[in-house]
């Protein structure tokens, strides 16, 4: 079976709403995960889900077959006033997720990609027990995802263990455990697996500096194609989302250049199932360096659809 794929709207904050949708149905996208739109990145603040806009926004994406698995939220629960805001921003993006149908809220537990100091995980089981009744009755799921010290994820799995709520379950960046914490996606699944709902993926080398470089996907040196097989081995039927983090890092290529690539990697994979390697990593391609904070081409503008 074809996995289900999908992007994060992170990899084209240039575009509007009218040029996304269709470019994800002509390329074969299934769905789209949106974190931000233009300036906005709030999604409940973002036109096309304003209370106004919504219903209207999500006829057109089941008339091209497409869905939202996920709203990512700004919500960083390890800092002081995120934690303080978590109730209202979540409960906004739950409630916004129950609407358009998508199963999941990704929510940070810290900050960052790579861990950058201690976060309190008794503060964050707390939070997170907090927040959880807010997705009882609404079909919606709060994904925590790894990142941060949560990449370690032996720890991240003593979290949701502590957490012990059915509305609480984890979103895997494949970049992050593998690159910052050396985990094999072998042993990622091993320690949380039965908690991933949801998957990112990107990809990165690191340079001789030690600093390190987003790579289109296939061209670093992530184990991209050990996950692929992983994945299908163990029967995942989720989402696999390219965040690709053009919001970030202005640098890296265009979502022109990356959505039809990505999907043309994975599809490429699935054809071959492991026979061969699909794409040998390179040091020579882009020189985009990953930001603290944060990573045939086709043309939108190309492709006309009349909203109704």
């Amino acid at each position: 079976m074809a996995m289900k794929l999908a992007f994060s709207t992170l990899a084209c904050p240039e575009w509007s709403w009218k040029d996304i949708y269709p470019m994800a149905h002509d390329l074969g996208y299934a769905g789209i995960e949106i974190r931000g739109l233009g300036e906005e990145i709030t999604a409940s603040h973002a036109k096309p889900f304003l209370p106004s806009e919504v219903d209207r926004t999500m006829e057109n994406l089941r008339k091209l077959g497409l869905e939202i698995p996920c709203f990512s939220s700004n919500c960083v629960l390890a800092y002081e006033d995120g934690a303080k805001i978590a109730p209202t921003e979540i409960g906004e993006y739950v409630a916004l997720a129950n609407k358009c149908g998508a199963s999941y809220v990704r929510i940070l537990a810290d900050a960052h990609p790579a861990p950058e100091g201690e976060v309190d995980d008794e503060k964050i089981v707390s939070i997170l027990k907090d927040l959880a009744p807010l997705c009882e009755g609404k079909n919606v799921t709060l994904l925590v995802e790894t990142n941060g010290v949560y990449a370690d994820t032996a720890r991240l799995r003593k979290l949701i263990e502590a957490v012990d709520s059915p509305y609480v379950k984890v979103l895997w960046d494949v970049h992050h455990p593998f690159r910052y914490f050396g985990e094999s996606v072998e042993t990622t699944w091993a320690n949380v697996g039965e908690y991933v709902c949801y998957i990112h993926v990107k990809d990165s080398i690191k340079e001789d500096d030690g600093s390190i470089a987003y790579r289109l996907p296939g061209h670093g040196d992530l184990p991209l194609e050990a996950l692929f097989e992983l994945l299908d081995k163990n029967g995942y039927d989720g989402f696999v989302s390219l965040e690709w983090v053009k919001r970030w890092a202005k640098e890296i290529e265009s979502a022109a250049i990356v959505f039809p690539q990505f999907i043309n990697f994975v599809r490429t994979w699935e054809k071959t199932k492991g026979t061969k390697k699909v794409i040998e990593p390179s040091k020579k391609e882009t020189k985009a360096q990953v930001r603290p904070e944060a990573p045939i081409e086709v043309v939108p503008s190309n492709i006309k659809y009349v909203e109704k």
